[in-house]
């Protein structure tokens, strides 16, 4: 019988820590079977929401997932329902068998969060200690959890547009990180980001979020996850003036846009992306090379991290349920 898994048992049975080496596993060993998968198809209802279908298969795995996920920016004010939503099927590629039906908000916070860290741990100055959110939503509270299994973070700055979102997420974070870490709410984002380390960005919006005069020039990692066309959580001079990382260049190029207008607006070309996950993880590329290197990571996710998460996902929460 398949198992239809959510949100709280996710958070019961998976820890970030093994998401972390199971993605790090999938570009070891899968990467070049990326660029191989079906890209992400996308409707939109209306101007404030949109409906995700990626289908992937890893042959490694022998598992297969289709996720449909969703965004409907207007559920809280209008139906008292969460922004983001949807369902992930399962199935054993070997005979076709439905194995789980799983949550797949909080699947997708939970990987890309596991990618996040995964890219920090490879690209970020070892000794980051100060680390800046923009952007205070379930996204973010995995994307700073990923972060502090990889790097011994010390202080916590965040901000959000309405400030009880940062309240909230301050108080939330603390009791999970077990008080380990200060973290503070700021009601600017110019303090959020002031002698920042790590800058976490995990918004929707179509206009940039931070300004380059803004960040400290020296030894700076940005992580950015803001995906379509439409989109621009970075501004131009932040992505020229950092070495670009990616988790998926094609996908990036196809779908990030604030890299699609760094591109078309001549702020930097196409070779100034230097590498993917899959050429850092195999060391096929070098990525930091100087701690007064500035480095930003791009992500805009793609299917077969799904299958990779889900797979983990249901072999642990089995486990449990055994």
């Amino acid at each position: 019988m398949a198992l239809t898994i959510s949100k709280d048992e996710i958070e019961d049975c998976v820890s970030m820590k093994d998401c972390i080496e199971c993605l790090e596993k999938l570009f070891r060993y899968e990467g070049d079977k990326i660029a191989r998968q079906p890209m992400r198809s996308f409707v939109t209802p209306d101007e404030d929401s949109v409906i995700f279908t990626m289908p992937a298969l890893s042959e490694k795995l022998r598992r297969f997932s289709v996720k449909v996920v969703t965004e409907y920016k207007q559920n809280p004010v209008r139906f008292g329902l969460p922004v983001q939503g949807g369902i992930t099927i399962l199935l054993d590629a070997e005979n076709s068998n439905l194995l789980a039906l799983i949550d797949s908000a909080a699947l997708t916070a939970l990987r890309t969060g596991a990618l996040v860290g995964l890219a920090t741990k490879i690209i970020s100055r070892e000794d980051s200690r100060r680390v800046a959110v923009i952007g205070c939503g379930q996204q973010a509270r995995k994307m700073l959890e990923a972060v502090c299994t990889v790097r011994e973070v010390k202080s916590v700055r965040a901000y959000s547009r309405t400030f009880e979102h940062s309240r909230l997420f301050a108080q939330e974070m603390t009791r999970k990180l077990e008080g380990r870490i200060e973290i503070v709410e700021c009601e600017s984002r110019k303090s959020a980001l002031q002698d920042s380390d790590i800058v976490l960005l995990a918004t929707n919006s179509k206009e940039p979020v931070i300004a380059w005069k803004e960040l400290k020039d020296g030894g700076i990692h940005v992580n950015s996850i803001g995906t379509l066309p439409d989109r621009r959580e970075l501004d131009a001079e932040t992505i020229r003036n950092c070495r670009i990382f990616v988790d998926f260049k094609d996908g990036v190029m196809k779908e990030a846009g604030d890299i699609i207008f760094a591109l078309s607006s001549g702020a930097i070309t196409e070779s100034q992306i230097e590498a993917d996950l899959s050429e850092l993880v195999r060391g096929e590329k070098v990525g930091r090379r100087g701690s007064y290197e500035n480095t930003l990571f791009k992500s805009v996710g793609f299917a077969l991290l799904d299958v990779y998460a889900s797979s983990l996902i249901y072999e642990r929460v089995l486990s449990r349920r055994k």
